[in-house]
């Protein structure tokens, strides 16, 4: 019998709340994917010079430039830590080998030429990249060179030794909340950032999220045939349970063929400006 797939959706990268700005997309649909900074102990995490981010398309990153990166997941060697509690990977023990994370996050259109594309929002979700899942580790389960040999360049893993050499390992592991990490190891072969985004919401709408009026960038249609969306209230009921986070939540089956064919529309035919 042919195993459900499986996929959780994540939202990655800097938003106007870290950096104050949001990554830009351009006319072809190409983006610039920028992670959102370090938190604290980052000696071990590169900044974004080192990343090889510059200032032309966005001034406002002069200013960060030298700051350390929270570069997590990395599409390098494919991976992703969360830790277990968080609303971000909530349903992940239900994932297996073979099942997928879907990333997205916030660009805004840089206005390259005179006319925005139709397809491009002027600011909104878009998907950027994925894991095909090989493994999933419980931190605390797994033997420390173990971690090394498969994380290393896990943002989680980087930050865990920064700590060392100032208070030890037991220390560090407390620090880095090591009990709760969930680790995530994607296939080589099939695990990619895209190079051109797949839009994930259109517009706006203001949903009154524990009794605040928020606007949230609402599901656009690939989005309600992911999620089965058939009415506003729909969302606006998954917005409130959610925080606003309507992505929120496993997806199965035949609901994750949509995302494949809107990604692979975008690959083979990629817009023109």
């Amino acid at each position: 019998m042919l195993k459900l797939k499986r996929a959780l959706i994540i939202h990655i990268g800097a938003t106007e709340n870290d950096l104050g700005i949001y990554a830009p997309i351009f006319d072809n649909g190409e983006f610039i994917h920028i992670p959102h900074p370090e938190s604290e102990n980052p000696k071990l995490s590169p900044t974004y010079r080192e990343l090889g981010y510059r200032a032309f398309f966005l001034p406002e990153l002069a200013e960060v430039l030298d700051w350390h990166v929270h570069y997590d997941p990395e599409f390098e060697t494919f991976t992703y830590g969360n830790y277990e509690k968080e609303e971000d990977i909530q349903g992940y023990e239900k994932l297996r080998k073979g099942d997928y994370l879907f990333f997205i996050t916030s660009l805004k259109w840089y206005d390259l030429s005179e006319e925005r594309p139709p397809w491009i929002e002027p600011e909104g979700y878009y998907i950027i990249g994925y894991l095909t899942i090989e493994r999933i580790d419980k931190a605390n389960e797994l033997p420390l060179t173990e971690t090394l040999n498969i994380y290393r360049n896990n943002a989680h893993v980087r930050k865990l030794l920064s700590w060392i050499p100032d208070v030890g390992l037991e220390k560090s592991m407390e620090k880095e909340n090591w009990d709760k990490l969930i680790l995530f190891k994607g296939n080589q072969e099939k695990s990619a950032i895209l190079r051109v985004a797949v839009p994930f919401s259109k517009g706006k709408h203001r949903v009154t999220i524990e009794g605040e009026k928020q606007a949230v960038w609402w599901p656009n249609e690939l989005a309600h045939e992911v999620f089965s969306f058939e009415t506003n209230q729909d969302i606006q009921k998954r917005c409130k349970a959610s925080g606003g986070k309507w992505w929120h939540g496993i997806v199965e089956g035949e609901k994750i063929k949509y995302i494949w064919e809107a990604i692979k529309e975008k690959t083979r035919n990629k817009p023109q400006k």
